[in-house]
């Protein structure tokens, strides 16, 4: 509470109520803090503060002036403006959602910061000694919060919980707010010289506010502020945190990207992996694949097999109104994805927000093992070549521009990367084929390792062999990442 005389405190409270100040915001200007009790019976400690310095015999007697609307927080602290913005709730849409705790997400128009401020820089005029830093002054934000959550809560019938993953936003907003902070764009060249090429958000007026000039402020927005002539409304507006589905995903088709592949808007292939899994999500749990974004642990080429352990992945799930999702859900959507007989997920799982920066530790470090059926245009024997390539000696290291297929949507640069492993093996009943088992460091372009891109990788098969070599298929087998670690 404000260090003042008992004179003073009276002063404060008649200079406040004279300015249409409501006494909930007269007790944060009285910088009572951490106190919901005062401020639910906000009246009745004015009232008993008062009494208690009259029979001190202080001779100031309280001035009651005729009611309007708060100067500063346009009545949204008022008892009869917090029902009334409750009984707006969207019950049907909340309904919606099958969480049983809720948080609150406050939306304030930016008007109520410059009043506050104005407030508080005409008090500082006023009584110097007093309100020489704005430090100890309770936010509107919170004490609007700590008088609602109550209401909201029976009214949704809910139990609130700062932590939940359900959020109900209140947008509380003014029809005079764009009149009254059309300056702040003036203030804000006035303090920095400078010009906000976007509109001024509640965080940039704060910081502005707290230090600027007390006469640049004034130069721009009436102090005190002006008695309001229009009144707030709300919106609301429900959301739900996101989820992760994760696992790994197999890859059977040499005709299917990871991702949809389109040009000039036009979608050229059937399927592709993500809508096989979004699709397959959507039917077992019921969410709309709007809602759903991918990310994997790098990607393969829309010709290359993923197989062996699978490559780690997860779906975001964003605003989901059911976030309970069961085993027997997770191998259901599995049984759904492997219908089409192109894909498999296996593994898969919820998971929690801290398990999603695993999936991209070590992207660039991890081992990934591949096979490559490789041959030589016009070489009908590849024995020698199988020879060749058993006998030189790995771990290596390859130098590798970024290949000429990828330059359009990659930087320009020259990557160092491991071939840990190499061993080849003629293929039964084709004489011109050999296989390729390569152990890699990840991110390393196989097809161009093979062939050289015209020596833009060095070494490569193709200059090992001093042969131009073809890679007729490729698969990886391998990816060197536990991820997920265990089922739930």
């Amino acid at each position: 509470m404000v260090t003042s005389s008992s004179e003073d405190k009276i002063m404060i409270i008649n200079c406040l109520e004279e300015l249409s100040c409501c006494s909930r915001c007269i007790l944060r200007f009285l910088k009572v803090r951490n106190d919901v009790v005062s401020y639910k019976n906000a009246e009745a400690y004015l009232k008993a503060l008062m009494d208690r310095e009259h029979d001190g015999d202080v001779c100031v007697p309280p001035k009651r002036v005729k009611r309007n609307s708060c100067s500063v927080c346009l009545d949204i602290l008022k008892d009869s403006t917090i029902k009334e913005f409750c009984d707006n709730i969207p019950l049907k849409e909340v309904d919606e959602y099958s969480h049983t705790d809720f948080t609150t997400n406050i939306s304030l128009p930016k008007s109520l910061l410059i009043r506050n401020h104005s407030m508080y820089v005409y008090l500082k005029r006023k009584f110097p000694g007093i309100y020489s830093v704005p430090d100890g002054i309770e936010h509107l934000k919170n004490i609007f919060r700590s008088l609602s959550i109550h209401l909201i809560s029976d009214k949704i019938s809910k139990m609130f919980n700062p932590k939940s993953r359900f959020s109900l936003t209140v947008k509380i907003l003014y029809e005079d707010n764009d009149l009254e902070t059309e300056n702040i764009n003036k203030l804000i060249r006035k303090e920095t010289g400078k010009k906000l090429k976007q509109q001024a958000g509640n965080n940039n007026i704060v910081d502005i506010l707290n230090k600027c000039e007390d006469k640049a402020f004034t130069e721009c927005f009436p102090v005190p502020p002006e008695t309001p002539n229009k009144h707030t409304t709300v919106e609301f507006q429900c959301t739900a945190e996101p989820i992760w589905l994760g696992g790994r995903y197999l890859k059977f088709s040499r005709n299917m990207g990871q991702t949809p592949w389109i040009i000039d808007n036009k979608v050229l292939t059937e399927y592709n992996l993500q809508d096989v899994i979004f699709d397959s999500i959507q039917q077992i749990l019921g969410y709309n694949k709007e809602q759903f974004t991918f990310c994997a642990s790098g990607r393969e080429d829309f010709d290359v097999r993923m197989l062996g352990n699978g490559r780690p992945f997860y779906v975001q799930i964003n605003d989901p109104k059911d976030d309970r999702i069961t085993f027997d859900q997770c191998r259901a959507i599995e049984i759904e994805v492997f219908k089409l007989k192109l894909a498999a997920i296996v593994k898969l799982q919820k998971i929690d927000r801290q398990s999603l920066k695993y999936i991209k530790i070590g992207e660039q470090t991890k081992k990934k093992q591949y096979r490559a059926l490789c041959q030589i245009i016009g070489l009908n024997d590849v024995s020698d070549v199988v020879d060749t390539i058993n006998k030189f000696k790995a771990p290596f290291e390859i130098l590798q521009k970024t290949p000429m297929r990828v330059l359009h949507r990659r930087t320009q640069d020259v990557r160092k990367k491991i071939i840990y492993s190499m061993e080849a093996n003629s293929v039964a009943g084709h004489s011109n084929l050999f296989e390729v088992l390569l152990t890699s460091q990840a991110g390393t372009y196989i097809k161009e390792f093979a062939n050289g891109d015209f020596q833009r990788t060095r070494p490569s098969l193709s200059s090992i062999l001093n042969h131009q070599i073809d890679i007729v298929a490729l698969d990886v087998t391998n990816i060197d990442l536990a991820w997920p670690e265990q089922q739930e």
